[in-house]
């Protein structure tokens, strides 16, 4: 019994991190978060940084249950830090996870090696900017009018090598447009090609809508909705 109380109250704390829905003149963030256990290992975080700029992230820790819980929160309290820093560039806050994850679990131990896939977008809703890294996660998209534009990984995964290399990217728009992050959860389950579902209205409203009473993997989706010209 107080060991699922215990699990009850890291569910609670787990949740209460995913950060809350933002609605601005520019730009509209929000999210979908189902575990597939009582702790899991994706989240997704996103902080207004400045008038013009918003770091937003989607993470899948390796595994399932207390451990990659765990990890979330640490991680998540090492990026508050960092942006509470004022470190938002997309290669040192990359780098910096990377030395966390070797900080918590260092290379001599037995200790079994975590890993995690990431998305991070620095958004500049000034300049109509979007920096990017995606590190080994899945495939996020673009949909800008008709046209939809996949970004596929750019370097590895989180937590596997002690010397990370990664390189930012940037895209820019001009009209209003959707990006569509998930973790393979979603894509595991749905078992289908997500860019048709974002070729109609409310793709996250739409994703919602399915049946996920049979889901073996956590899923989380976040949908950034960013204002052009």
């Amino acid at each position: 019994m107080e060991l699922q109380q215990d699990l009850q109250l890291a569910k609670n704390l787990q949740q209460m991190m995913l950060s809350n829905s933002i609605t601005d003149h520019s730009i509209s963030i929000s999210g979908f978060y189902l575990p597939c256990q009582n702790l899991g290992g994706d989240f997704y975080k996103w902080e207004k940084v400045n008038e013009n700029q918003y770091a937003i992230f989607i993470i899948d820790v390796m595994g399932h249950g207390i451990s990659p819980s765990l990890l979330t929160m640490s991680l998540n309290a090492e990026i508050k830090s960092s942006i509470n820093q004022g470190i938002i560039n997309p290669v040192d806050v990359m780098c910096n996870l990377n030395n966390h994850m070797f900080d918590i679990i260092p290379e001599e131990t037995n200790i079994l090696r975590h890993y995690f896939t990431c998305i991070y977008l620095l958004v500049d809703t000034k300049l109509r900017k979007v920096d990017y890294i995606n590190a080994g996660h899945p495939t996020f998209y673009q949909k800008d009018g008709n046209n939809i534009q996949a970004f596929e990984s750019t370097t590895t995964p989180i937590g596997l090598l002690r010397f990370f290399d990664c390189e930012a990217h940037s895209f820019s728009y001009n009209k209003d447009c959707e990006l569509l992050l998930y973790t393979d959860g979603l894509t595991d389950h749905l078992q289908r090609d997500l860019q048709p579902l974002m070729a109609g209205e409310q793709t996250l409203e739409q994703i919602k809508k399915f049946d996920y009473s049979q889901t073996n993997d956590d899923i989380c989706v976040v949908s950034v909705l960013l204002k052009g010209i």
